[in-house]
């Protein structure tokens, strides 16, 4: 069956503004650089050759509209706001021009230079928003001049409203609409459209936002705008990314809007009607023919059957004739036989049509039924719809319970490290205090009160106070089993063999480091052969004791602990510096 043309062109259209034809790479960096015809048909890449980047399921909708507002005659222009290609609004102009309207306009608003940088201090839902920083977004209003000159569509129909949002829309706020479509991605741009431009959208009227799915400040603005002005208004989904809806509004109330007389374009459009449902019926006539002609050959060949199965008859006719006479006595008996069969017959009839009216009121009530189930889906529908805006009010209140629940999270991390690090402290102390307890049985209190001094001094500069308890606490951490590496910073710290000045002096990394020397020696300095004061060589301690070396522990410490009670050898340094 032949389609209409214009049907055709803006079919073929669609396709090439998406260009699923060729299917172009994308130039966004979450599609890995290939084309794929499920993301391009969703609008989910950003096409590096396509005039558009809505999909095709946007697209169609949006013909769909501009077509559904032509035929109910909803009065005003079409405009959209953040154009980047130029995409949509061909698809706009061309809906117009294959229909031939000429008295509706098309207006592009767009910066042409990309999104504006967010604006936190008025507009607190695009703090931390990127749209700025894509050079992909910033296309020329030159570009999108000559896209539209490519299409043969660009004439004084198609109106550029250069600049941001804020600066432009006052120009076209005393026009009447009946599209509105929202491109501007970011809660400031989605507003400004909304509170500039949607009282002028006539009763009726149609909203699309583009990235209501996608972008939460945009989602954001459109309910803060619903719930302001108190709208009564369905939003419905497109492709999961794009929604609309349709201005309140009754055939009244349009037609108080609308021209009491019918104008060049409208009747232009009321032509294309009549012509299109002439082209149907001639359709359905030469369709009609075609049947006709099929069954005059039908009833033809009926015909020569009709005349064999005649000659077959008169044939047959004088067989008949005899069998007649022959068969007139069996006639006659089985009609005495059949008779009661024929009387059967009747009763199983009557009982077949009981069950017929049976069935069929059975039928009716099935149809009751079903009219009540549709009734049933209806309200479900409607269920749905209040269940979904629910789903997305419990969506945001999960998110803020997850974060304040992270929160709680970190703050009790930080509470169990400084129990650790407290019972850690405790340990320390406690080791401390028996090794002190255990110094003053031989020797007087004053020494080792001056003894537990200079070790205090040598972790680290000032007193007992806060840059010792650093020190400590720096030493003493859960993964250096703190109560056996305090006893070991204790007995250096009191050997006398330990002199801070001398080993930064001979070792300047150590000095770079934040690592006190006492630690630093303990921990590797001891172990690489290095001395902790002129008084004590590690190098010819370890050489001298095999069992240290095998012991692999500090020679110093090692010495304190053990050696100095074994009454074993030291030597003083081998440094020449010394």
């Amino acid at each position: 069956m032949e389609e209409n043309p214009s049907h055709l062109y803006l079919d073929l259209l669609v396709k090439i503004l998406a260009n699923t034809i060729y299917g172009d790479a994308p130039v966004d960096q979450w599609s890995g650089g290939h084309y794929d015809s499920e993301k391009r048909r969703l609008g989910h890449d950003w096409p590096g050759v396509a005039h558009t980047m809505i999909g095709l399921e946007r697209l169609r909708h949006l013909r769909g509209l501009c077509e559904r507002i032509l035929d109910e005659q909803i009065p005003g222009d079409f405009i959209e706001t953040g154009v980047w290609r130029g995409g949509a609004c061909i698809l706009m102009r061309a809906v117009l021009k294959a229909y031939g309207i000429e008295d509706r306009d098309v207006i592009l608003a767009d910066s042409f230079q990309g999104l504006p940088p967010p604006d936190p201090a008025h507009y607190p839902r695009d703090e931390g928003d990127q749209h700025h920083t894509f050079h992909q977004l910033a296309v020329s209003v030159e570009q999108v001049r000559e896209n539209f000159r490519r299409y043969d569509l660009l004439d004084e129909k198609c109106i550029f409203l250069e600049g941001f949002f804020k600066d432009t829309l006052h120009r076209v706020a005393d026009r009447t609409f009946a599209l509105l479509r929202l491109d501007g991605d970011m809660y400031e741009s989605t507003i400004q459209v909304l509170s500039t431009l949607y009282p002028r959208l006539s009763p009726l009227g149609f909203v699309v936002v583009d990235d209501y799915g996608n972008i939460e400040a945009c989602r954001a603005a459109v309910h803060d705008y619903i719930d302001q002005n108190k709208l009564n208004v369905t939003i419905q989904p497109i492709d999961g990314c794009g929604v609309w809806w349709r201005k309140e509004g009754d055939k009244s109330s349009r037609a108080v809007h609308a021209s009491p007389r019918r104008s060049r374009s409208e009747d232009q459009y009321a032509m294309y009607v009549l012509r299109s449902s002439l082209a149907q019926a001639r359709q359905d006539l030469s369709s009609a023919q075609q049947r006709h002609g099929i069954l005059v050959d039908e009833l033809a060949g009926v015909r020569a059957q009709q005349q064999s199965i005649s000659a077959a008859l008169q044939a047959s006719q004088q067989e008949k004739e005899q069998l007649q006479k022959a068969s007139q006595q069996e006639r006659e008996q089985l009609q005495k036989a059949s008779q009661q069969e024929r009387e059967q017959l009747q009763k199983d009839l009557q009982s077949e049509r009981e069950l017929s009216q049976q069935l069929r009121n059975e039928f009716s009530r099935e149809v009751k039924s079903a009219e009540a189930l549709l009734a049933r889906y209806a309200a479900l529908e409607q269920r749905t719809a209040a269940l979904d805006a629910r789903a997305q009010i419990l969506d945001r209140t999960l998110r803020v319970v997850f974060v304040k629940r992270n929160d709680l999270h970190s703050r009790f991390k930080s509470l169990r490290d400084r129990f650790v690090e407290a019972d850690v402290l405790h340990q320390f102390a406690e080791e401390t205090y028996a090794v002190v307890n255990s110094m003053s049985r031989t020797a007087p209190v004053g020494e080792v009160v001056s003894m537990w001094r200079d070790a205090l001094g040598l972790l680290g500069p000032g007193s007992e106070g806060g840059a010792v308890g650093n020190t400590l606490r720096s030493v003493l951490s859960p993964r250096t089993r703190g109560v056996r590496l305090g006893r070991e910073v204790l007995s250096i710290a009191v050997s006398g063999l330990f002199s801070p000045r001398w080993y930064l002096e001979r070792n300047p990394d150590v000095t770079k480091s934040d690592i006190p020397a006492i630690v630093h020696y303990l921990r590797h300095g001891g172990f690489e052969k290095r001395d902790p004061s002129p008084l004590f060589s590690s190098e010819l301690y370890m050489q001298r004791y095999r069992d240290v070396r095998e012991a692999n522990v500090n020679p110093l410490v090692h010495y304190m602990l053990h050696g100095l009670a074994e009454q074993r050898k030291i030597a003083p340094s081998v440094d020449r510096r010394t």
